[in-house]
């Protein structure tokens, strides 16, 4: 093995080797933070991603008695909780939700599969067998909040980001996958297990209080409710977003903390005749 000065030819060699990569390490673009990823960029993500997903499931038509009933409430539910986010009066002007695209509602028709979620962009998918666990205003109106919060606070974004970088996902969004491989597809059906940590959860709860507070006269301590319960411990979403002890005290104190009041108001008859009673 040679471990003496290099002659000149290799020494010229080692520095245009060095050289070019400088270049190519200089030239690789970073790769971009949550706050750098446009939310044009995002709905367009989220609408290549719902082309796949309306594929992957079977839903629940949207036609008598289901459109005037449980797409009706859930929907308006989802509208009322995500009202502000959706006008995003707070974002640069620059830098806003499309306020032409509307925030839709799809019910995956399966009772077996205990899902929700928010698409990036804002559509909003839970299944009847999620929402035959549920019993009362303040339990969905709280899952649809904290949802909409993991979206729209850029938590689910962050975490897209890590799994896949946001090189990744521009690339998607503008239908030119990367080198990788991900497509859109890919992308839709890994999307549902991706975990969220019990710091998030906690912050999103949160977020989620503040949202309950000011939209609504609900309880906004739902989903303590929606967590405990029996059925849904072995689901995929509460293994995507574990729960944590004394949750149920750390949502009233998140309520305690805020400058206005909260509401505490459950709503049992309504979740009964529009959705209870149509799924049954």
């Amino acid at each position: 093995m040679y471990y003496g000065k290099p002659q000149p030819l290799r020494l010229a060699i080692l520095l245009a080797c060095s050289f070019l990569l400088a270049q190519c390490t200089s030239e690789l673009p970073e790769v971009r933070t949550k706050e750098d990823f446009p939310k044009q960029k995002l709905e367009k993500l989220g609408d290549k991603m719902l082309l796949e997903m309306l594929h992957s499931y079977q839903f629940l038509p949207e036609i008598p008695p289901y459109d005037t009933s449980i797409y009706w409430y859930v929907q308006t539910l989802y509208g009322q909780a995500t009202h502000a986010m959706h006008r995003d009066r707070q974002s640069p002007a620059s830098n806003r939700w499309n306020q032409e695209r509307p925030w839709r509602v799809f019910i995956i028709k399966s009772d077996s599969l205990l899902q929700a979620f928010a698409l990036p962009g804002g559509d909003f998918m839970i299944s009847t067998g999620f929402l035959k666990n549920l019993n009362t205003d303040h339990e969905l109106y709280a899952l649809l909040a904290f949802e909409a919060n993991l979206m729209h606070r850029g938590h689910q974004l962050e975490l897209l980001i890590q799994k896949y970088n946001a090189l990744t996902l521009e690339g998607i969004a503008d239908g030119q996958p990367m080198a990788n491989d991900l497509t859109a597809n890919v992308l839709a059906s890994e999307f549902v297990g991706l975990a969220f940590d019990f710091q998030t959860v906690e912050k999103a709860d949160a977020e989620t209080v503040a949202t309950i507070c000011e939209s609504s006269i609900l309880d906004p301590t739902g989903l303590a409710t929606v967590s405990d319960k029996t059925a849904l411990q072995n689901s995929h979403w509460l293994q995507t977003r574990p729960s944590y002890g004394g949750r149920s005290s750390a949502l009233a104190d998140f309520a305690e903390r805020l400058d206005g009041p909260c509401g505490d108001q459950i709503g049992l008859d309504n979740y009964q005749r529009f959705v209870l009673n149509v799924l049954d």
